[in-house]
């Protein structure tokens, strides 16, 4: 029979099991990114952020209105995709190294009415402005799920644009006919469309019709669907979503997107070192 004691201690451990379980995953527990949150220290950007984490060669950046979650979210689906084996080093070194000299950011804004996001694409250059974030299009409750969270979507639009694209200009490069990545995108549109047909050929199975998007970022937007099949994410989305993203995108997961072949090629059999596995909002480094 156990001592008053006894129960007391396991009683103890039980609770305690209880309060980590959320933040454990497979035996390891979720690393935060909380104590790297620190004030801006670019003056320029201080005047409309109070809150940054710098990052493995990204800087987020965060308006007052954007909750601490969220960023420190942001923060650690970032190393989940740059350290996407979460061995505890980045997957591609060259991709580092060029978002650090880019001096790379990912700003968070509080909303799409925020009066700051003009000025800010104005303040800061391509080269180190890849994608925007809205607060209220983060949801860690979902990480990467198509209509409900586009953290994985921006995210994956700053690594792309601004570290593939200039480390592998043979593969990713996004003018025209210059690259292994606009081949597949021809292909998979079912011709070179320079600007947007009035109807996609029937073969097309990417068939973004966004008339605000040039040919550069039609190839970054069929890189990004592509890389979200390959690592199963559009598996986890509701039916009645995926047949509304349909008339965008139909290979719907991996064993699919083996039919382009020429994006096959790309993600899985060159010598990049791409994002294969979802995040899951949890990042769990073995170093």
């Amino acid at each position: 029979m156990e001592t008053y004691w006894a129960s007391m201690k396991k009683l103890f451990f039980n609770i305690v099991l209880l309060v980590l379980s959320p933040l454990m995953n497979y035996g390891q527990v979720c690393i935060s990114f909380t104590d790297k949150i620190t004030v801006v220290q670019n003056e320029q950007l201080a005047s409309y952020f109070d809150r940054q984490i710098e990052v493995f060669g990204l800087t987020i950046y965060a308006e007052p209105s954007v909750p601490h979650d969220k960023l420190v979210y942001v923060a650690t689906v970032w190393a989940e995709l740059i350290d996407n084996n979460e061995d505890g080093i980045v997957d591609d070194p060259k991709i580092l190294d060029q978002l650090a000299l880019s001096q790379a950011i990912m700003p968070v804004f509080g909303s799409q009415k925020s009066k700051a996001i003009r000025n800010i694409e104005k303040l800061i250059g391509d080269d180190q402005l890849g994608a925007i974030l809205w607060a209220e299009e983060i949801n860690p409750a979902s990480p990467g799920i198509v209509g409900e969270d586009a953290t994985v979507e921006e995210l994956l639009h700053t690594m792309n644009s601004i570290g593939h694209v200039a480390v592998y200009p043979e593969l990713f490069y996004l003018e025209p006919g210059s690259s292994a990545l606009t081949e597949a995108l021809d292909e998979a549109r079912g011709g070179q469309f320079i600007k947007h047909p009035r109807r996609y050929p029937d073969e097309a199975w990417f068939h973004y019709d966004d008339r605000t998007c040039d040919y550069q970022c039609m190839a970054i937007e069929y890189l990004y669907w592509a890389i979200l099949a390959n690592m199963n994410t559009l598996n986890a989305i509701d039916p009645e979503v995926y047949e509304m993203i349909k008339g965008e995108w139909e290979l719907i997961d991996r064993n699919a997107l083996r039919s382009d072949e020429l994006m096959w090629k790309l993600l899985n059999e060159s010598d990049v070192i791409l994002p294969s596995r979802s995040p899951d909002g949890c990042y769990t480094p073995s170093n």
